[in-house]
């Protein structure tokens, strides 16, 4: 996922802590639908993890999936 840059810059820090209902609008249009749920006191937090990562063998079990049509376990490269 890529990165929102701009909120971690001095301007984008400024501008959520002064307008922080803005920029919990701004991320639950791009997170979400359905901003009952959301806790805008805690952006800051989800903004400071983004880009979250994954690991290698994730993906590896994205492409199984991917391949197979089918969501099942990783099976590591089995032939089976």
């Amino acid at each position: 996922m890529p990165g929102l840059k701009w909120f971690e810059t001095d301007a984008g820090i400024v501008f959520c802590r002064t307008f922080g209902k803005v920029c919990g609008d701004i991320m639950t249009q791009i997170c979400d639908s359905d901003p009952t749920l959301d806790n805008y006191q805690r952006y800051d937090v989800l903004v400071g993890h983004d880009p979250s990562g994954t690991s290698v063998m994730n993906m590896a079990h994205w492409k199984q999936i991917f391949d197979t049509g089918k969501f099942e376990a990783f099976d590591y490269g089995s032939s089976k």
